[in-house]
């Protein structure tokens, strides 16, 4: 390939832009959103752990420590940047031929701080093209930090070709309104392998990724709104559902997951495995819910369908880095799935019922997990 980059590259920090800095030659600010950062609000945030339930909300819960409260600093308006002959990875680094490397946990790209050998560039595209690459394969993750992304990109740029990851979901780009022609895939999943484009779009995160716990509502409600276009109810789905998690040789989850669904059965859940259905059968499944529990993961992400005042429960192991202590329940080490409940406006619940370290195989201990469904304030079954 004749696209290389020859010299050591410069990092150039590109949040910047969005407070006015004057980016460098090839670096422009397309589009900021005029629409203000909204914050969500978690309707109930409750945690059992060591044999009772915790409020998150109560100042009892702080006596001992000032609660960290919400950064609206580390929040990001909607926003895309282009970047003009680009070099780009999996990873989302991004380097211009000019030698600026774009570093921004705003855009999610990352630093490149060495010259790219003519090998590394393995593909060149002419035109323009949107990019929300993460190395997140999840399908949840899909949901939460690249579609909304990929939302900016198709409406304000909708001639644009979207360059997304090689392996992807087409079922949902195409809720988005995105065809498989439309899409560029990307030649490689390895680290470090960059193709030349000669303009790139980059959107904005949500959020600084891995930060904060709150998310933009208007912007979430948005591409939830699109995605769920044209779905239609269906009142004879469950309203107490069990998401279950299929187990797998390399994220096996729980390995006790016939005694969580007898026992959820019994106080009538009905179990589902939402890698089973569509996504307009998965929204539909959400839709008619009241009460969801899943095992943490991906696939109880989907609950950002669900509506408001939803209570959403995940049982999860404690894990080392500060699980089963404080710090998990402040903002910095919030999960994911706590993130989207508080953008939904939804009842969020974890239950610690597992001492392993272990996150890719644990036992549930269910003695603990019954008595904390037994016990759980807002108990509506």
């Amino acid at each position: 390939m004749a696209k290389q980059l020859i010299t050591k590259p410069e990092i150039v920090l590109a949040d910047r832009f969005l407070s006015g800095l004057t980016p460098p030659t090839g670096i422009k600010l397309e589009y900021v959103s005029n629409e203000p950062i909204a914050a969500g609000r978690l309707a109930s945030d409750l945690a059992y752990v060591n044999g009772k339930w915790l409020d998150l909300e109560s100042w009892r819960y702080w006596l001992f420590g000032k609660r960290p409260r919400d950064r609206h600093d580390l929040m990001a308006p909607e926003a895309v940047i282009s970047v003009k002959e680009a070099l780009v990875s999996p990873d989302n680094q991004i380097v211009t031929l000019a030698g600026h490397s774009l570093l921004s946990p705003f855009f999610g790209s990352l630093p490149f701080l060495e010259p790219i050998p003519p090998t590394s560039v393995i593909a060149e595209y002419s035109g323009t093209y949107g990019t929300a690459l993460t190395r997140a394969r999840a399908y949840g993750h899909w949901l939460l930090h690249r579609l909304p992304r990929l939302t900016t990109i198709h409406e304000q740029f909708p001639d644009a070709t979207i360059l997304n990851t090689p392996w992807g979901d087409g079922s949902l780009l195409a809720r988005l309104g995105i065809r498989d022609a439309d899409v560029q895939r990307y030649p490689s999943a390895e680290r470090n392998r960059f193709v030349y484009v000669e303009n790139l779009l980059v959107p904005t995160h949500l959020s600084r990724p891995g930060l904060i716990r709150v998310q933009d509502a208007n912007r979430t409600q948005r591409m939830v709104n699109v995605f769920t276009a044209g779905v239609p109810d269906d009142s004879t789905l469950p309203e107490l559902l069990y998401v279950a998690r299929k187990p797998d040789e390399k994220r096996s989850g729980a390995i006790n997951k016939d005694e969580i669904q007898q026992h959820l059965e019994s106080l009538g859940f009905t179990t589902w495995h939402p890698a089973d259905d569509s996504i307009e059968r998965q929204i539909q499944h959400f839709r008619a819910a009241r009460v969801v529990v899943s095992e943490i993961g991906s696939q109880a992400l989907t609950s950002m369908f669900a509506g408001p005042d939803t209570t959403v429960i995940i049982i999860t192991p404690e894990k080392s880095k500060g699980w089963g202590s404080q710090r998990q329940f402040q903002p910095k080490w919030r999960q994911w799935q706590r993130v989207v409940c508080e953008a939904r406006g939804q009842h969020y619940a974890q239950i610690v019922a597992a001492t392993d370290t272990a996150y890719r195989s644990f036992e549930i201990d269910m003695s603990v997990f019954t008595r904390a469904m037994e016990t759980y304030p807002l108990r509506t079954w």
